[in-house]
């Protein structure tokens, strides 16, 4: 909105507020005309504030985009010095997006860097090309463990970019890869045979192994947060025999994360969703069973209305059908 249409706004507003005392001061003493001019006195005087104080926080275009670019090189230094709060990776993408992939606006700003950060930067983007051609070479078979395979890419990135610059663009996407990845395994071995307590003990164990150095900004995994949630709840799955018992431990659960109230909405949209997919299993079965009769024949129009008529009886049962 601009300041002019601020403007008209606020004394729209302002007729509309005299306006409907006028009306209510015609119903009452005349008296009442003193506070009417009052507050309409007022509301012009902060009208003038506010205009006032937009003029002198508005910023020409130039100052706008001197600031805006100075945002750019101050988060870029802190990316390449190694600030977790300013990943590198993330950083380059914001940058190319500010300058819409505009070589020049690009490099008017790395040459704002110190001469360390800019040959830095340089060689950084020299090669990711390098690494992007042998990525495209890179074997992958879906045999071997993903741990592997992702500490095999990490070992390539280090090679291509040095261990340092490596780390600065992939280090939290790759402590993350590898903490899901162990929680992963462990939840699919050995962690069914182990107390509910071992187990957590055991994540935690994983949290101080791969992500220690990025914990201050992962707000994903912090104590009642919602991976924390997931977490508890597949290592307490485990533990279930019947689904009954998952129910439980997933009601206690919940409730303990989100409370009592949102726990129990959770367990109806369970039961929903439960009810969905048997619709939707009955559906298809009912579907295979109607194109057998028609000798699997799926463009024979008897076949066809028929086959309308079936899924507007699941869909009258609130069933979605895909």
């Amino acid at each position: 909105m601009t300041i002019r249409q601020q403007k008209n706004l606020i004394l729209w507003l302002i007729m509309l507020s005299v306006g409907g005392l006028s009306y209510f001061s015609w119903q009452t003493p005349s008296a009442n005309h003193a506070v009417i001019e009052q507050l309409s006195q007022q509301a012009a005087q902060n009208l003038s504030k506010q205009s006032s104080t937009q003029q002198i926080s508005t910023h020409t275009d130039e100052q706008r985009f001197a600031i805006e670019q100075q945002q750019q090189i101050k988060h870029l230094q802190l990316a390449l010095s190694g600030d977790i709060h300013y990943p590198l990776k993330q950083q380059l993408s914001l940058l190319t997006a500010y300058c819409h992939h505009d070589t020049n606006c690009i490099e008017a700003i790395r040459e704002q860097l110190n001469p360390e950060q800019q040959q830095q930067l340089r060689h950084i983007w020299q090669q990711q090309t390098l690494l992007e051609q042998r990525l495209a070479n890179f074997p992958q078979s879906t045999n071997t463990d993903f741990a592997q395979r992702l500490a095999a890419i990490s070992t390539l990135r280090q090679d291509v970019l040095g261990k340092e610059n490596a780390k600065l663009l992939y280090g939290q996407e790759e402590a993350i890869l590898a903490y899901q990845a162990a929680v992963d395994s462990f939840i699919k071995t050995n962690a069914r045979s182990l107390t509910l307590q071992a187990r957590q003990q055991q994540l935690a164990q994983f949290k101080k192994d791969y992500l220690a150095d990025y914990l201050p900004v992962l707000s994903e995994y912090r104590p009642q947060s919602y991976n924390r949630y997931l977490e508890d709840l597949a290592i307490a799955e485990l533990d279930a025999k019947t689904t009954e018992q998952v129910s439980a431990l997933r009601l206690k659960i919940r409730t303990a994360y989100f409370g009592s109230q949102q726990a129990e909405q959770m367990a109806q949209q369970d039961t929903w969703q439960q009810q969905q997919q048997q619709r939707m299993a009955q559906y298809q079965q009912a579907k295979q069973q109607l194109l057998a009769q028609y000798a699997n024949n799926p463009n024979d129009s008897q076949y066809l209305a028929q086959l309308q008529q079936l899924r507007q009886h699941f869909v009258s049962q609130s069933s979605p059908l895909l």
